[in-house]
């Protein structure tokens, strides 16, 4: 499997941050409708590989974004960990060890990517696709602001575990080096910083929390 094989999924901000159509599933019927697409991919299907493709880019996205790469560089850490999986697919048994496997890939990847390339460290947040513009985008550009204050853990932790709705949670926790148990906990001290941190903002407050 190459570039070229996957050269036409695009992988960019638009894509990780589509608004999702339809009735919302249960966590635990995604999981397990991605463990059958799994079974089907490593089986050969080209379809299932392409739907997981689809599900999962999401999580890898943010991965790499929460590393600091811009978007060149986020969507290079993509290509290459699909690629990368396309080689170790047989090994992966379950949804659970394929959203790990994607998740400290890409970690390795994007940590590398930043040590090595400097220039590829972004300046600033994802641009709000899939918003128009007005209340509903500087509602989005004043959160990701405030993200960005956080310490680096809290900021890759909130930004990644927000994109697991077809990964299961522990799997993803896991692969981010805290033990399970811990997690809870430490997700919600980060998340009360960043409530904290929206509360003292001007910005935040002042804007409605629906755009019409």
């Amino acid at each position: 499997m190459d570039n070229q094989s996957l050269g036409h999924r695009p992988a960019g901000p638009r894509q990780a941050s589509a608004v999702r159509a339809g009735p919302a599933q249960p966590p635990q019927l995604r999981q397990r409708e991605t463990g059958e697409l799994l079974r089907r991919a490593r089986a050969g299907d080209r379809a299932a590989l392409d739907q997981i493709i689809e599900r999962l880019t999401p999580l890898v996205w943010n991965v790499a974004r929460a590393h600091g790469l811009d978007t060149e560089a986020a969507s290079g850490i993509v290509q290459t960990t699909w690629i990368a999986l396309m080689q170790d697919l047989h090994s992966i048994q379950s949804a659970d060890a394929l959203a790990g496997w994607l998740v400290r890939v890409g970690r390795r990847h994007a940590r590398a990517m930043r040590a090595d390339q400097p220039g590829a460290i972004a300046s600033g947040p994802d641009p709000p696709a899939g918003l128009d513009g007005g209340t509903g985008r500087e509602r989005l550009r004043c959160l990701w602001d405030n993200l960005r204050k956080l310490p680096p853990a809290c900021q890759e932790q909130l930004r990644i575990l927000a994109f697991t709705e077809h990964a299961s949670l522990d799997a993803v926790l896991d692969a981010l080096d805290g033990p399970s148990g811990n997690a809870g906990p430490a997700r919600g001290r980060c998340l009360n910083e960043l409530r904290a941190l929206l509360h003292d903002d001007p910005r935040w407050n002042r804007l409605p929390t629906q755009q019409q």
